[in-house]
């Protein structure tokens, strides 16, 4: 395979040798010597070709010797040398002279050339169809370390990588695996190695599931099904089997035009709210968060390559044909970046209050962003993910259709300015899960402040014992109820300005129902007492 490029260009110089490469139309090129006339003009005159071959005889020894090395060499390290690659390794790496094109079977070297340059370009578009998925992937990763910008480092977000396809991670034999790790990390009053969010990608977009699919080689002129796709019955499977655990789920539609700021921009985002609806009303749904659209590194309509043109065999020889169909192209069918990866990113990154500091006056360096609302005031444009815009934005008419459903992680490529300078990176415009109240879906915060209080709590009342439970909640000025309510002035405040929290016991079963208000909203916790410390 290595060769084939090599010998493409061989075989087409060699059939090409001694054309001008566009129909021989162009004037022949002589040495000139340029000299002055007798009366001062300018001349240029043809300068005289030298008959001796003794400099001929000189190099055609140095060559001859050349040629017997490279052959010797190629020779010793083949396994099973052919005199075709032979010569060819010899043309290719000694200065030989140019090829008689007489001394060639044309037909037969253009139909050479013709297959070599097909097979070149299957065995490309196979290659990329493998590698693409791989590249995006690793583009996903860097990304997601990259939203975190800070001079100071605090929190740095960390990635742990399953390696192991969402299909094969949700079967019956290997989800219970994954569920013993989990109780080992997020069910612990240990938070060092406690997984607070996770990320899939690729999730299959079309419904199509009655349509037969046929393998065929990459042509570039067709649609190109990715067989690596993750169904949404996966991930359903995955939602229920870890919701236990509290991890809020990063999830983004496959790689495509169709999941692209520009179709975005011109369908809205009906066709996410229609593929979602199953993950509504579940008890996995506030962990499920769907981010759109996808961001696009080469666009599909950007990412056409030529690779040549089909030779042509004539009677006075070969030429390359300027007929457009006989163009050879190769197609990367578009490069995006999965904006689960860009979600998750921005999410984590804004946990650390030292990146916060960056961003903003009014941290507190002891707590995390867990109530931080990147919808609020002007916070998505101060927390900016790292890539540039891509589109002029939404129409009006596209917002308001956003702003009416308040569905999902989007975000925004808007024109827009902070403090009199234009922001030129792509913002959040909403953060939102599948969980559904009130008609409305939630914002993000809500359960990841919510999951954070319950962690505390648990850690800081011995697995809620009754009296601990009482003491968390007190109005004593040591509470530590009463340390987040007192300590409302922040950004990153666990409790904001307008937020409660009120608790009440139901000692027949002994349960502790939690309310927790965010500025006006409620959410709900049951939480089970120990009943060994109850009073």
């Amino acid at each position: 395979m290595a060769m084939l490029p090599l010998a493409i260009e061989d075989s087409k110089q060699r059939l090409l040798a001694g054309s001008t490469g566009d129909g021989d139309s162009s004037e022949k090129f002589v040495a000139g010597l340029l000299t002055m006339g007798d009366e001062g003009e300018l001349k240029i005159i043809e300068r005289p070709t030298s008959e001796s071959t003794a400099v001929a005889i000189a190099e055609d020894t140095t060559t001859n010797a050349l040629i017997e090395v490279f052959k010797e060499d190629y020779e010793n390290i083949t396994d099973n040398p052919t005199d075709y690659v032979s010569d060819l390794v010899v043309r290719t790496f000694c200065p030989l002279p140019v090829t008689n094109t007489t001394d060639i079977d044309v037909p037969k070297e253009v139909e050479k050339y013709n297959s070599y340059l097909e097979f070149y370009q299957e065995t490309k578009g196979d290659f990329i169809k493998v590698v693409k998925p791989l590249i995006e992937k690793i583009l996903g990763v860097f990304i997601y370390f990259d939203q975190y910008q800070s001079k100071n480092k605090g929190m740095v977000p960390t990635m742990l990588i399953c390696n192991n396809k969402l299909d094969m991670l949700v079967k019956s034999s290997n989800l219970p695996r994954l569920q013993v790790y989990l109780n080992t990390v997020n069910n612990k009053n240990d938070f060092r190695n406690t997984i607070w969010f996770g990320i899939v990608n690729d999730i299959e977009f079309t419904t199509e599931t009655n349509v037969k699919l046929t393998r065929e080689r990459f042509k570039g002129n067709k649609k190109v099904s990715k067989p690596d796709v993750n169904t949404m019955e996966s991930l359903t499977s995955l939602l229920f089997g870890i919701c236990d655990y509290k991890i809020q789920t990063f999830f983004s539609f496959e790689t495509c035009e169709d999941t692209s700021f520009t179709k975005v921009a011109t369908n809205g985002i009906e066709s996410y709210m229609d593929r979602t609806q199953v993950l509504t009303r579940k008890d996995y749904s506030e962990y499920a968060i769907p981010a759109l659209p996808n961001m696009s590194i080469v666009p599909k309509n950007k990412s056409g390559l030529i690779l040549d043109s089909y030779m042509i065999a004539t009677d006075e020889g070969a030429h390359i044909s300027q007929d457009k169909k006989d163009l050879l192209k190769l197609w990367i069918e578009g490069v995006y970046i999965p904006a689960a990866y860009v979600a998750a990113g921005i999410v984590a990154a804004y946990q650390c209050p030292e990146f916060l500091r960056g961003k903003f006056k009014n941290v507190n360096p002891e707590y995390p962003g867990v109530r931080f609302d990147i919808e609020a005031s002007n916070h998505a444009l101060k927390v900016a993910t790292t890539l540039a815009k891509e589109i002029s934005g939404y129409t009006n008419n596209i917002k308001d259709n956003i702003n009416n459903k308040n569905f999902g992680f989007i975000f925004s490529s808007d024109n827009n300015q902070l403090d009199g300078k234009d922001v030129k990176q792509i913002t959040v415009y909403k953060a939102r899960s599948m969980q559904m109240v009130n008609n409305e879906y939630e914002c993000i915060y809500k359960t990841l402040a919510a999951t954070y209080i319950t962690r505390m709590m648990r850690a800081q009342t011995g697995d809620y014992k009754h009296d601990n439970v009482v003491s968390f909640f007190s109005a004593n000025p040591m509470s530590q109820k009463s340390r987040w309510i007192g300590k409302t002035g922040y950004v990153n405040s666990i409790m904001a300005a307008g937020d409660d929290m009120n608790y009440d016991i139901e000692e027949e079963y002994n349960i502790c129902n939690v309310n927790l208000n965010f500025n006006g909203n409620s959410k709900n916790l049951e939480i089970v007492l120990n009943k060994n410390a109850a009073i």
